[in-house]
């Protein structure tokens, strides 16, 4: 609700929802690092099973450049294995499809891997990750106000 009555008030807002992953074994993972999740428009099951389009007005370009900016920032800032780090847009997550801004959920390091798990109860890990996180939204709306400047002549 907080970011939904934002969204009506000012154009240029994004939705971070942030995690750590579990792969929801009971036993140790080799699942490891970083994923990085937005919601286009797609089609998804309804309750009696039939597909259809939940909504078609997001902003799917904005979301995902956002996305893929927010994971590239990620990846050059943090320790966790860059060939484990991902960017996903098949998931109908609810925090992502209920409201109609750009958005990303990202999921920091599995808590059931035991290297991941060492790694997030670093302090100097968590610093590299929100710094990355930061570059990746100041980069996001550095890339927007050059788009709309070339759009206007500016």
């Amino acid at each position: 609700k907080y970011v939904l009555d934002r969204s009506d008030k000012y154009s240029n807002i994004i939705f971070i929802s942030i995690h750590n992953n579990s792969t929801g074994a009971t036993s140790q993972t080799s699942a490891s690092g970083i994923r990085v999740y937005y919601r286009p428009t797609m089609k998804v099951k309804d309750e009696s099973g039939k597909s259809v389009v939940y909504y078609d007005g997001y902003n799917d370009d904005g979301r995902k450049l956002f996305a893929q900016i927010l994971n590239e920032e990620m990846q050059k800032k943090s320790v966790f294995s860059k060939k484990t780090n991902k960017l996903y847009n098949d998931s109908d997550l609810a925090v992502l499809r209920e409201q109609n801004v750009v958005s990303a959920l990202v999921e920091v390091g599995f808590i059931n891997n035991p290297n991941d798990l060492a790694l997030l109860r670093r302090q100097q890990t968590r610093e590299d990750i929100a710094a990355g996180m930061f570059e990746g939204i100041r980069k996001y709306f550095a890339q927007i106000k050059n788009k709309v400047e070339n759009l206007l002549g500016a």
